[in-house]
């Protein structure tokens, strides 16, 4: 460092550097801050660069690589099951006016101005009809 440097702006940018943290709580848990990102992931069994692969290594999971899918299956599992679609009384009346208007040409309830009247397209009105259909059931 030069003796020339404005001590001021060299602080602050030391303060305004984020830290990088991990969000999962399993990896934050064998993280080893002293190590680089590559290290860790290599310690951990976790691969930084997918498309940089060793083939010769054998594919044994880590304790790591097992409390991950562990946890991503239990998170899969909950959305799953709270899958909840809920529609406000207005989309509701309107969706089911234009079905029983139109069966399920949504090409047509498309073109109905009346009806329509925010002019969803016929993909946005077809995926709103599934949805509804879903919820119903």
């Amino acid at each position: 460092m030069s003796k020339n440097r404005n001590r001021k702006i060299v602080i602050s940018k030391k303060r305004r550097q984020k830290k990088r943290r991990a969000n999962d709580n399993v990896i934050r848990k064998h993280w080893r801050v002293g190590l680089s990102v590559k290290r860790n992931y290599e310690r951990m069994g976790v691969s930084a660069d997918a498309n940089r692969l060793k083939k010769d290594v054998k594919n044994v999971p880590s304790e790591v690589v097992k409390e991950l899918e562990l946890t991503s299956k239990q998170a899969t599992d909950r959305q799953e099951s709270v899958q909840v679609v809920y529609f406000d009384w207005h989309t509701k009346q309107l969706l089911n006016q234009l079905i029983d208007k139109y069966g399920d040409d949504y090409h047509k309830m498309a073109r109905d101005s009346k009806l329509n009247i925010w002019q969803k397209t016929a993909g946005q009105i077809r995926r709103q009809c599934i949805r509804l259909s879903k919820a119903q059931n």
